[in-house]
Formats: C-alpha cells, structure tokens, sequence
C-alpha cells in the first residue's frame, strides 16, 4: 500500500503547478462492511458539489440491483458518518447479511430519487462502494476515507467506533497485517477514538504510510490476544483503512505538541463538516455476524483568486484516484 500512497503525494505537487478551471469538483464517498441492529447504514465519508442521492442497492451478481434505501443530500462539502435507513420492508427480511452497493445519485431536479437519476462517476467509474452489511448487534468503524490524516506523534484518531460488547480497537499495518495498536474500548459508540501505535513501528515509518483499524471482541481476560474474536460482517472484518502522512515538525517530535493533526478539508463550495441523520427502522436483536456467516458552481478559469482553490480540489481528485483504484468498484 506504500507504493500507491507515495504516488499520491507525487500527484499532490504536480497538481499545484496546474491551472484548472475553478469548477472542477470531485464527487465520491467511502463506506465499510458494519453491523447495523435497526437498518440504518452508516456511510464514512460524502462529498457532492450539486444535489444529490445516497442510494444503498441491492448486489446484482456484482452489478448494483434495486434500490434498498436512499437519502437526499445538499451541497455542502465533506460530510461523515451519513446514515441512510433500510426500507422498514426489506429491512424486515433482510437475513443475517448481505452484500450492497453503496451509491452517490445525481438529482434530475426534482428532489426525489428516481431509477433514472444517473450515478456520478469520477473517472469514468461510478461513485460507488459494493460492502457487507450484517444484521445484530451494531458494529462499525469509520475513519477519513482518502483524505487520510497527518499525526506528528505515534498516535491515530479513529472518527467513529461501534461495538456491541467490551473489546478492542486493533491497528495493523495495511500491507504486514502486523498489529501495531491497540486500544481497550467499552461496549457501545465512541468519536474522535485515540489510538497509539508502536513507536518502533512508527520510526519506521517515512513518507506516509496505511493501516487498518478493525474491532475485536475480549474474550474476558481484558488483554489484546489470539483468543480474542475479530468482528465480522459475513465474511468482511469490521474495519476501515487509515492513510497516515507526517505534520508538524516531522515524526521525531518530542514534547507536548506530539498528537493528531487533522488537516482541513478542500476549499470547495466551504465545505462544513457534518454528521448525517437517519431515521431508523425497526429494532433487531439479533447476534453480530460473524466468520460462521458467509450545487451548481459558476465556472471560471486561469490563476486568479479562485485558482487555490483549484490546487485543493485536483489534489483531492487525484488523490482519490489512487485510493479509489484500491476500493471494490462495479
């Protein structure tokens, strides 16, 4: 995973040094396998620049099926931890998982979601996430999707963590599967979760590196170990990928000011971040599933008070590109 991580920031200096229209804009969303206990499908990061739809389809032997459940979405620049709610009835017979499509719809102007709203595409490909959701007791994990995060310490922050019992938060190395982090958390839903990594590992580290943050449960004995259970979804682990780069004064900080540094986000449209809300469907009770399981912008041009702007956006673009080339794609 290094080597495409190294290629976005070789991608990130180029776009500085070209000019491009100021209404270029970048589309997309990043979503994982979770566990959801009333239908409600929390998708990791949104980015739309006109109205929009975030439809969950069905898995059509790999092609996106019908619709199982859609939301409307406004401009606004990033968003995290959008929930969109399962339809009561499919919800009711959804089994103990399945494997969806996640989509990001154009809005034809009539605020409603249609069949025929088209689906966006970056790059030629459809904004478009396929994942497992499993019915039980909610688990997730949500992080920055490709924009990543920069620290100048040996410590991650992980945006959202769900677990259905006490447990862990486990980091390993993307490319090893190495644990290089763990971090004991109590049943239930917590922000912003802090995780230190090894600082061996992390001296290791130059340039950016990615890791995974995945959720186990304890199996009593409050200690990280082999007998503890990595929580799935189907057969998907519960987790999502953290792209890391240095900030600050570089890893060999020391001192008070060693932590996270989140950056900001593309100077588009001033994005505010936002959490999505949805209503939930019915309440199942059911266990988490485990391994038994199988708006319009006007448009400008050349390098005036908009072209920093610019810069931000194509360096999203492209660095979408590279992550988006790792993702599951119809």
């Amino acid at each position: 995973m290094r080597r495409p991580f190294v290629l976005a920031v070789v991608c990130l200096v180029v776009a500085a040094t070209v000019p491009l229209p100021v209404s270029a804009h970048s589309n997309h969303l990043t979503t994982t396998s979770q566990v959801t206990s009333d239908g409600t499908v929390t998708v990791e990061t949104v980015f739309v620049s006109q109205r929009a739809h975030l439809v969950v389809h069905a898995n059509d032997d790999g092609e996106m099926g019908e619709a199982l459940g859609s939301r409307p979405l406004t401009p606004g620049g990033l968003q995290r931890n959008v929930e969109v709610a399962i339809d009561d009835d499919v919800w009711a017979d959804w089994g103990e998982n399945r494997s969806v499509w996640v989509a990001l719809h154009a809005d034809d102007g009539d605020g409603q979601y249609d069949a025929d709203d088209p689906v966006f595409t970056l790059f030629d490909r459809p904004v478009a996430e396929r994942v497992t959701v499993g019915k039980g007791d909610a688990a997730l994990v949500t992080g920055r999707g490709f924009y990543g995060q920069t620290t100048s310490g040996p410590d991650l922050s992980v945006g959202r963590v769900t677990i259905p019992d006490d447990g862990f938060l486990v980091v390993r190395d993307d490319e090893t599967d190495r644990v290089v982090g763990t971090q004991a958390v109590d049943a239930g839903t917590h922000e912003a979760l802090t995780v230190g990594l090894d600082e061996s590992y992390y001296a290791e580290q130059s340039g950016g590196f990615s890791v995974r943050a995945q959720v186990y449960l304890d199996d009593g004995d409050g200690t990280f170990d082999d007998a503890d259970r990595l929580v799935r979804a189907g057969d998907a682990p519960v987790e999502t990928t953290l792209p890391v780069s240095f900030g600050g004064s570089g890893r060999n900080e020391t001192g008070d000011g060693a932590g996270v540094v989140t950056p900001g986000d593309p100077e588009v449209n001033t994005p505010a971040e936002t959490t999505g809300d949805a209503s939930p469907g019915p309440t199942d009770t059911a266990t988490v599933g485990t391994d038994d399981s199988t708006p319009d912008t006007d448009a400008s041009t050349g390098t005036g008070p908009g072209f920093g702007v610019v810069v931000a956006l194509v360096a999203a673009v492209l660095a979408s590109l590279v992550w988006f080339g790792t993702r599951t794609r119809p």
